[in-house]
C-alpha cells in the first residue's frame, strides 16, 4: 500500500515537472517545487499514521536483539545434537533481514536513531550462553555417547570443561573486541571533544 502511494507520488512528480515545462519554463522550477514539496507532506503524513517501530503492536529493538540471542542460544547450545542448525540460522537470518527491511520501509514509521557504545547487557548474555553452551555440549558428547567407560566420564567431562574454558579465555584475550581502526577513530574522537 506504501509502495503504490510512493510510486503513485513520483508518477503526480513527474506530471506536474512535464505540465510546468510546457506551460511557462521559467517559473517551471517553482511550480514543481511546491507540488513537491505537497507530495512530501503527504508522504510525510503518511508515515506518521504508521505504528511506532517501538510501540505495542511492533517489538522494536528490545524484540529484534531477544529474536537473535534466542536464536543464537539454540544454535550453540545444541550444536552437538543437530549440527545443520548454523545453516539453518543463517538461512533464517538471510529471511529476517529482508522481513525487516520491509517492516521498516513499509509498516512502521523510521525508529529514531539512539546512540549507544555498546550493546549493553546483551553482550554478558552472549558471554553466558557460550559459557553454558561449553557444558552442555561437552556433557552430550561424555554423558550420551558409549565412547568412554562409564567410571571415567565425569572425570572426562571435568577435565574437557576445564580445558575449553581455558582455550576461550585464552582466545577471547588474544581477539580485540574491536578493530584497531576503531579504536584509534574512538580515541581520536574522545581527544576532539575532550
Amino acid at each position: 500500500d506504501m509502495k503504490e502511494k510512493r510510486k503513485s507520488a513520483i508518477r503526480k512528480f513527474d506530471e506536474a515537472h512535464a505540465d510546468a515545462e510546457l506551460a511557462n519554463p521559467i517559473t517551471a522550477r517553482t511550480q514543481v517545487d511546491s507540488k513537491l514539496d505537497a507530495m512530501l507532506l503527504d508522504t510525510v503524513e503518511l508515515e506518521h499514521i504508521l505504528a511506532s517501530y517501538d510501540g505495542e503492536s511492533v517489538d522494536g529493538t528490545f524484540g529484534d536483539y531477544l529474536e537473535l540471542m534466542i536464536q543464537f542460544g539454540y544454535v550453540v547450545l545444541f550444536a552437538v545434537a543437530f549440527p545443520a542448525a548454523p545453516l539453518l540460522a543463517y538461512f533464517c537470518n538471510v529471511v529476517e533481514m529482508r522481513v525487516d527491511r520491509e517492516k521498516i520501509l513499509n509498516v512502521v514509521r523510521r525508529p529514531t536513531p539512539k546512540g549507544a557504545k555498546t550493546i549493553g547487557i546483551w553482550y554478558f548474555i552472549l558471554e553466558f550462553t557460550v559459557v553454558v553452551s561449553l557444558f552442555s555440549n561437552i556433557g552430550t558428547i561424555f554423558f550420551t555417547t558409549t565412547l568412554f567407560p562409564h567410571e571415567k566420564r565425569l572425570n572426562y567431562f571435568v577435565l574437557s570443561v576445564v580445558i575449553m574454558l581455558l582455550v576461550k579465555v585464552i582466545l577471547s584475550s588474544m581477539i580485540p573486541d574491536a578493530q584497531t581502526k576503531f579504536r584509534n577513530l574512538l580515541r581520536r574522537h574522545d581527544h576532539i571533544v575532550d
